[in-house]
């Protein structure tokens, strides 16, 4: 996720202007206290079943729903999902890059997103 997350940190800033600044300062934050989440919830799953296997866990939703309900928002958000402040920050990328008239780059930034998106969610599941 951190890969993906400073190429879109450094394509807001190529896109530059006051938005494409900001949006590049914005998700760099979203992205600390998303990586920072995750981190500290796997964390917290890893102590509860005393392993790391993840094909021997299972049923997380009711020995630990808190930490559940928190590793899924943390996914979500590193995955850019409505609402979440990464996918707030990525349509200011796209908002940015749309006003300053770069089409073809937010057209393959989008279907790189896109990708993104589906391979990072089919390992979730």
């Amino acid at each position: 996720h951190s890969i993906v997350h400073m190429g879109v940190i450094a394509f807001a800033l190529g896109i530059g202007g006051e938005l494409g600044l900001f949006a590049a300062i914005f998700h760099c934050l979203a992205h600390s206290f998303t990586k920072a989440l995750a981190f500290c919830s796997t964390g917290n799953i890893a102590r509860i079943y005393g392993h790391k296997d993840m094909s021997k866990m299972g049923g997380m939703i009711k020995i630990a729903p808190v930490t559940t309900i928190m590793f899924g928002a943390a996914v979500c958000s590193l995955v850019g999902v409505p609402a979440f402040a990464i996918f707030v920050s990525e349509f200011l990328v796209f908002k940015g890059a749309i006003m300053s008239g770069q089409y073809f780059a937010v057209t393959l930034f989008a279907i790189a997103l896109a990708i993104i998106f589906i391979a990072d969610f089919s390992h979730f599941n």
